[in-house]
């Protein structure tokens, strides 16, 4: 089905995203073309390897869960809100290019308030889940502040992907 993320796969990996997701993320990475994805929280790997066929990805999980790794993504099993994860992090996105940070962890609100910061002018936020883990209420202080700006946000809405972006201008 278009809308679950039940028993979906990519590659063969289980994916917990939905296909409109997909499409949508495909839309936003071709267009966007950053250099680098950070991806915090892996679960099977299936949209480590989406990610890995648009940019560098350099992925974080707490728990390793990964069915099938594949040399072009970077596994890393670290708790993001320890110091030195924060910090290797924070450095990753210092040092590269255009980045696109995707919150799919097990505290998005906190990922996303934490790491937005961080963010570079023309860098990208994704968080999943949005309107079920995050609502607007849990970001809207931070997207003020950074004036973030919303990417694809109808057709997120339109496709039910459980996705919302945003822009650092």
């Amino acid at each position: 089905m278009l809308y679950t993320t039940k028993e979906q796969t990519f590659a063969g990996v289980r994916l917990q995203q939905t296909w409109s997701a997909l499409f949508v993320l495909e839309k936003v990475l071709a267009t966007n073309r950053p250099d680098l994805i950070i991806e915090l929280g892996t679960g099977s790997g299936g949209l480590s390897h989406f990610f890995s066929l648009h940019a560098k990805t350099i992925t974080f999980d707490k728990l390793n869960n990964v069915v099938k790794k594949i040399p072009e993504v970077v596994y890393n099993i670290a708790d993001i809100f320890e110091l030195a994860d924060i910090a290797h992090i924070d450095e990753l996105i210092k040092t590269n290019g255009k980045v696109f940070l995707f919150c799919d962890n097990g505290d998005k609100k906190r990922e996303f308030v934490l790491f937005v910061p961080m963010l570079k002018k023309g860098d990208l936020v994704f968080v999943h889940d949005y309107g079920i883990e995050i609502h607007e209420k849990d970001i809207k202080a931070t997207v003020s502040k950074y004036k973030l700006e919303p990417v694809e946000d109808e057709i997120c809405d339109c496709a039910k992907t459980l996705l919302r972006g945003f822009r650092l201008p």
